[in-house]
């Protein structure tokens, strides 16, 4: 049983891999932080070993990364506030999400959206 909940667990990375190496570098690393730092971690143990970020080495400076790694950590950390925003449906939100968001410039759409809903997840 642990062998194919390992093995649905590396398949599941290995999407994400390569969806995140399709991506911008600043979403790329999003997506890469948001696994390790969350997603790989739910569900039933044993969970697969973090992605290293030297995979964008091959196409991205190792500095330029670590910055968005940093940039993408604070995205995440900042997320609550307008995750909560958005449950309480107190007229809030759409404020909360544009000083979010000029907050944390250089993101895709999509990934603002993936980091509130991980917001929402935690105010929940």
């Amino acid at each position: 049983m642990e062998d194919g909940i390992r093995q649905s667990y590396k398949d599941e990375q290995a999407g994400l891999l390569e969806q995140a190496l399709t991506l911008p570098l600043p979403d790329a690393v999003f997506t890469i932080v948001h696994y390790n730092d969350h997603r790989r971690r739910m569900g039933p143990r044993p969970h697969c070993d973090p992605i290293d970020f030297s995979v964008l080495y091959d196409s991205y400076d190792p500095n330029e990364v670590e910055e968005w790694r940093i940039k993408a950590q604070k995205l995440r950390n900042d997320a609550y506030s307008v995750g909560d925003a958005s449950l309480r449906r107190d007229g809030t939100y759409d404020l909360l999400r544009a000083e979010y968001e000029a907050t944390h410039p250089g993101f895709m759409p999509k990934t603002y959206q993936d980091a509130v809903g991980f917001g929402m997840w935690l105010a929940r």
